[in-house]
């Protein structure tokens, strides 16, 4: 069987504007292109339909496989995507958002995926390959680190990021996973702090300093698999509309997915911030500090009362049946 047939590409998308919809097309294209022919699709938004009828008149000329979602319980991202993945019945899932393109040739994929379902990895971060240089480079050279052409395969373990200066995401909304591992990690509710908004997917991504899902199976390519369209990620100019590889369609915004509980407030905190910076330029950094804590803790609250709703209950308990009968 081909290595990438037996992934599942997974998207839970919000689709509000053309752009947008033109964006996930030309994503979903760049992924058929390398022979990723299953997908899981839910999308927000008023395009729905739009995407939908597209992809179907294609479906003619390639044989892919789509399952699409409509229906949700409830606007619960996390919640929503594991829906997704425990119907699906692929070992391993390519999670993945509309503004990431795959650039990586047939071959580097494959051989990458190929490696990476031997190993059984558990996770591995697929986009954004300038901002993970020095990580990979560094774990590179880990005694317990497998290397070749296509990418490192690691186990990362407490303090595993004591030698690396600026460490990144082991766990990243985009990327590849088993499938086993992205349950637990779709399941699971750490950090009790919350950075963003609830129902939101920015909360799933785990940072460095994150050791509950440790030990860690982690794999790296090492050639540029995803691109993001319009993000740098702090490496300047290395995303695809500043190298000109794909066109200025829309300028970034710094919007998060606004289908939240406390969407106000996290428009409010944007507005104070982009104003302090703009006419507070002798502010101490302490300042900004205190805000962004402010503003974490808020998020935890509404994420706190949030959890103790009937609507979550429900929608947790739906899933646990799926998963028990599918176990």
């Amino acid at each position: 069987m081909p290595q990438c047939n037996q992934v599942c590409v997974v998207w839970n998308i919000y689709i509000p504007t053309a752009f947008k919809a033109t964006r996930f097309i030309d994503a979903f294209n760049s992924l058929i292109d390398v022979g990723f022919m299953r997908h899981s699709i839910r999308i927000r938004g008023t395009f729905g339909n739009f995407i939908k009828e597209n992809l179907s008149r294609a479906a003619l000329e390639k044989p892919y496989e789509i399952i699409w979602f409509h229906d949700e319980l409830s606007r619960d991202w996390q919640l929503n995507t594991l829906e997704q993945v425990l119907q699906s019945h692929a070992n391993f899932i390519l999670l993945t958002q509309e503004d990431h393109i795959c650039t990586g040739d047939r071959q580097n994929v494959t051989n990458f995926i190929k490696h990476f379902i031997e190993l059984d990895c558990d996770s591995g971060p697929l986009s954004f390959y300038y901002t993970y240089k020095e990580q990979r480079e560094l774990l590179s050279l880990a005694k317990n680190t497998a290397t070749n052409m296509y990418g490192i395969f690691t186990e990362l373990e407490k303090n595993w990021h004591k030698n690396i200066p600026t460490p990144r995401f082991p766990i990243s909304l985009v990327g590849i996973f088993k499938k086993s591992s992205l349950i637990t990690m779709l399941l699971n509710t750490k950090p009790l702090i919350k950075k963003y908004p609830p129902l939101t997917p920015f909360n799933f991504e785990q940072g460095p300093n994150q050791e509950w899902f440790l030990p860690l199976k982690f794999a790296l390519p090492n050639f540029e698999f995803l691109a993001c369209i319009d993000d740098d990620a702090k490496i300047p100019n290395s995303c695809l509309q500043k190298r000109k590889i794909y066109y200025l369609d829309y300028e970034r915004t710094n919007e998060h997915n606004q289908l939240s509980t406390v969407p106000d407030l996290q428009k409010f905190f944007r507005n104070v911030k982009k104003f302090l910076k703009i006419n507070g330029s002798r502010l101490p950094f302490k300042f900004f500090r205190l805000l962004n804590w402010i503003e974490s803790l808020i998020n935890t609250l509404a994420w706190i009362i949030y959890r103790f709703s009937k609507n979550y209950r429900k929608h947790l308990n739906t899933l646990k049946q799926i998963q028990s009968e599918g176990t």
